[in-house]
């Protein structure tokens, strides 16, 4: 009677405790592969989600100029490197004033990220009524058409909003904006030829890597040399990679130790293939292997295959990639 009572209450309190729900694993096996059409003349973009081996967004790479940062604190501007665009900063404070492209140094974004290199990093003053004009260049579009000049200038900063002001230099257009900053996504865009606030990328939980055209600038004995080039670029800061001296089935996760991860944007860049001067075409080296954390924090090993479709159009890249 005792141990019936005694299996009555055993089993009264285990059905009040909480159940656990089963997760399901990661997969941790198999090698994915992706294949991403940028176009012949490298006209589009793509965001790409590694955990589902997905292209999350694709656009031309024309439909914005700059973009600001929505972080709290952090408003920096940014030029579109797809487009080699370039800015000067007039250090004057009157818009009226600024009818010419007559302003020197015009300068580029570093592919790094690093805040110090950005060419309109003075937008912001403490005193937002002493931000001076810049004079941008919008660059060239996939043809090389000269996209023209423009001026921008910032007006206000809260962590909520930022409003700008962006107009041609002759005058003809003249368009204060409002920027709000949506908190899922880390940029918000500006487009300066119709002066619209875009979208210009996914939400920061949903990309890992750009596949996209963008402008490497060479320092050979102090003269600038722009050059645009065509890799991968890594959300900052959330993504992270090195390069490795690994075979890539050999790649483990106890290689960040030799080989520490960095954030730069230009992490794994362009240098995956070469250009081929005595056969006119571009070789991808599967030699060279990149570690990657993702934005989850899971390691993976990536490497690229290709460069050109199936009709042997250059433009389309092929990458493998699996989780280690």
């Amino acid at each position: 009677m005792k141990w019936l009572l005694y299996c009555s209450v055993l089993v009264l309190c285990t059905s009040c405790l909480p159940t656990d729900e089963a997760i399901a694993p990661f997969p941790r096996s198999g090698t994915s592969t992706l294949e991403a059409a940028l176009g012949s003349t490298y006209a589009e973009q793509m965001f790409v989600d590694l955990a589902t081996n997905s292209i999350v967004l694709k656009q031309p790479i024309t439909s914005w100029h700059i973009s600001i940062d929505c972080a709290p604190g952090l408003h920096d501007m940014h030029l579109n490197d797809a487009l080699t665009m370039t800015a000067a900063n007039t250090h004057e404070t009157d818009w009226l004033a600024i009818t010419s492209a007559d302003y020197q140094p015009m300068l580029f974004d570093s592919p790094t990220g690093i805040r110090d290199s950005n060419a309109l990093l003075e937008a912001w003053p403490s005193d937002t009524s002493m931000a001076p004009v810049f004079v941008v260049h919008a660059g060239y579009d996939h043809n090389g058409t000269d996209l023209g000049y423009y001026k921008v200038q910032t007006v206000n900063v809260s962590d909520v909003q930022a409003t700008v002001r962006v107009g041609k230099l002759d005058g003809t257009t003249d368009v204060t904006l409002s920027i709000p900053f949506d908190g899922p996504f880390r940029r918000i865009g500006i487009n300066l030829s119709n002066a619209a606030v875009v979208h210009m990328e996914p939400r920061s939980d949903a990309w890992d890597l750009l596949l996209t055209r963008y402008t490497y600038v060479f320092n050979t004995d102090g003269q600038i040399i722009p050059y645009s080039v065509v890799g991968a670029l890594l959300q900052q800061p959330l993504t992270r990679s090195a390069r490795v001296q690994q075979a890539f089935q050999d790649v483990k996760p106890a290689d960040t130790v030799a080989f520490p991860l960095t954030t730069h944007r230009d992490g794994i860049g362009y240098d995956w293939k070469y250009f081929n001067l005595n056969t006119n075409t571009y070789t991808v080296d599967t030699t060279a292997v990149y570690l990657i954390q993702d934005r989850y924090g899971y390691l993976r090993a990536l490497r690229f295959i290709d460069f050109y479709d199936q009709k042997g159009v250059k433009g389309t890249i092929s990458m493998e990639h699996r989780l280690l």
